[in-house]
């Protein structure tokens, strides 16, 4: 250790230090909500007590994570704005969700988006939606823990694999102590650092290609301006074309699976409809200027530093395209911070992906064994054990499955994610649409 320690610069130990006092923060915060869990009421959706402002930052954090930096910043360094419209459909959907579906969600009144199906098909149907979205989570969320762990990798040059167990660990640690409540508590901290870290690395993008005007000449000089054009000629050839049609299917992907019944538990959290629809413009708002500056950076990485992102030993070099701009235009002593931000991204996608997805095994595939089996499910603390124990169990699957994929070589982030929404959850959303607001009118 002491070796280590004399081999660093005093930069890189500041920045070290930053890192660590931010994940000990989230360690605190998770001991400070600890006695907030009474039952599972507290333990996966805040006993409904959570604040419009919480939930609004938590439901924006968790709509993207690292693959927003790595993989979906690759897609911006080599074919421009197309990628954003993802994030477009994205706060259309949230907008939507402020302006009707929120307030219905919350008067549902459950603890999971399964359990809101059976109101509505069964028990039969609850479980098919409640195995399906367990089995499915660990794939994206594992990816997630990849991505993160392919821009700090770039960054640092530290073993991939390492920092998918580091971080997944700690992610697994503040979310099993101290539950929904930790999530969105560390949620909100990790807005705070996100968004003026991004907007910032974007501003210092633009006045190193000379602001928007040399941003937009420079793009033209270089002859990327059909490259990096937004909508794209259509080609059957190509499995994503950014075409116009790839645009509609975008948007149609991204309302539905914002506006479907398993969008639904993101706002059981809050006290009422009213704050409901607060938190979901709130996210709709971040989303919007989300989009705006995240890509940026790869694009003036394209412009200047092209060389230097080809040269990164990732199976994908384009993927590192946020990292090298962010290294060459951050100021000394200030890459641990933006480390801290795509941390950030992809702790709170998998918090509460994590927390969901215990509420589901709890709340909808635990009792349906029990009876199953003939036995009588737990009940009050016994079940709250029960549902940290499900939480620990969970967040080391993710864990594995995530290391299993680094030693995957030439694996594509963003097309693996393409590839999942297409297969898996446009089929899912597609009748959960259709019948979510049915359901929430007669429970509202």
């Amino acid at each position: 250790l002491l070796a280590w320690y004399g081999n660093q610069s005093p930069t890189r130990l500041i920045e070290y230090a930053v890192i660590a006092g931010y994940l000990v923060t989230l360690v605190v915060v998770a001991f400070v909500f600890r006695r907030f869990n009474d039952n599972v009421s507290d333990y996966f959706r805040n006993g409904c007590k959570g604040t419009w402002w919480l939930v609004g930052m938590s439901v924006f954090m968790a709509s993207f994570s690292a693959w927003t930096f790595t993989g979906a910043a690759g897609v911006a360094f080599s074919d421009g704005w197309s990628v954003m419209v993802i994030f477009l459909g994205n706060t259309i959907a949230l907008l939507l969700n402020a302006a009707f579906l929120a307030p219905w969600f919350r008067q549902l009144r459950a603890i999971s988006a399964p359990e809101v199906i059976r109101m509505r098909f069964g028990r039969s149907t609850q479980q098919f939606y409640a195995w399906f979205t367990f089995v499915t989570y660990f794939i994206a969320a594992a990816l997630h823990l990849y991505a993160l762990a392919a821009f700090c990798a770039a960054v640092f040059g530290y073993d991939v694999r390492v920092i998918i167990i580091f971080v997944g660990c700690v992610v697994l640690f503040y979310s099993l102590l101290g539950g929904s409540w930790a999530v969105m508590a560390t949620d909100f901290i990790q807005s705070l650092i996100l968004l003026p870290m991004t907007v910032l690395v974007a501003w210092l993008c633009l006045r190193q290609v000379g602001g928007i005007a040399g941003f937009f000449g420079a793009i033209q000089e270089q002859g990327l301006a059909d490259s990096f054009r937004l909508v794209k000629p259509v080609n059957p050839r190509k499995f994503i074309d950014y075409s116009w049609i790839w645009i509609v299917g975008m948007w149609l992907n991204q309302v539905m699976a914002q506006n479907a019944l398993g969008a639904a538990p993101r706002y059981f959290a809050v006290k009422d409809g009213r704050e409901a629809r607060q938190a979901a413009l709130l996210a709709a708002v971040c989303m919007a200027l989300g989009c705006v500056v995240w890509f940026i950076p790869p694009m003036v990485a394209r412009l200047l530093y092209a060389d230097a992102v080809r040269e990164v030993a990732l199976s994908n070099p384009a993927d590192a395209a946020y990292a090298v701009a962010s290294l060459r235009v951050l100021p000394t002593g200030l890459t641990g911070l933006m480390v801290v931000a795509m941390f950030a991204a992809t702790m709170s996608a998998m918090d509460t992906g994590l927390n969901r997805n215990a509420a589901v095994f709890t709340n909808d595939i635990y009792p349906a064994l029990c009876r199953l089996f003939g036995r009588r499910p737990w009940e009050g603390r016994r079940l709250l054990m029960l549902s940290e124990f499900f939480t620990l169990l969970l967040g080391a699957i993710v864990i594995a499955i995530a290391y299993k994929m680094s030693t995957v070589e030439k694996l594509s982030i963003f097309e693996i994610m393409q590839l999942l929404g297409a297969v898996f959850g446009s089929v899912l959303v597609v009748p959960m649409f259709k019948i979510g607001r049915a359901s929430c009118r007669e429970s509202g």
